[in-house]
């Protein structure tokens, strides 16, 4: 499942992470910090989707409010 991210808005802040790989899964960690700084709680549950930004570069965009992205 992919969606095509055109021109992706991106905050003034960035950060480096990396790829955690046990058993039979996969996770991406974020930083404690900016969990608490995105108001994130344990146990919610975000929605991610694999996309392209203009580039061609693979991309993961990911909603943070709960709620999946909208279709059409």
């Amino acid at each position: 499942m992919g969606v095509e991210v055109v021109d992706p808005r991106l905050e003034s802040f960035g950060w480096k992470t990396y790829l955690q790989n046990r058993r039979g899964t996969s996770k991406i960690t974020i930083n404690k910090l900016v969990a608490v700084g995105a108001g994130l709680e344990k146990g919610q549950f975000l929605y991610c989707y694999l996309a392209k930004d203009k580039s061609d570069r693979s991309i993961v965009v990911v909603y943070l409010d709960g709620k999946p992205r909208e279709k059409g």
